[in-house]
């Protein structure tokens, strides 16, 4: 039940977020935050694939990465390139982002004690 509770919290505040940002009339602001929190979570996502198929080489799979290593890496390059791409193009989002991320650490670590306690 406090799983439930406590998805259902950050979900709220996600709503209250994304809200805000409507209202404040910044639309494209949230698309250009939103598309680069995107491509940060590829890049996380890829990356974890090299490294659990690193520490766990033997572990049973329930699925293939088609094309693995070639494939995932040239996603993960591509990713990263997206990325740098779009701090040097877009500094003024790029920046905003970062808030955004700087600003969602505390509620992370709020919630994460929310669950233990």
């Amino acid at each position: 039940a406090s799983d439930c509770e406590s998805a259902r919290s950050v979900s709220a505040l996600s709503a209250v977020a994304a809200i805000l940002f409507i209202a404040s009339g910044t639309y494209e602001t949230v698309i250009a935050i939103a598309a680069l929190f995107f491509v940060l979570k590829y890049c996380v996502s890829f990356s974890a694939v090299f490294a659990l198929r690193r520490r766990d080489p033997d572990i049973a799979r329930p699925y293939r990465a088609l094309g693995y290593p070639l494939v995932t890496g040239l996603l993960l390059l591509g990713s990263i390139g997206f990325v740098v791409g779009n701090f040097f193009s877009d500094r003024t989002n790029s920046v905003r982002a970062l808030y955004v991320l700087a600003a969602s650490v505390p509620v992370y670590l709020a919630t994460k004690m929310l669950r233990r306690a």
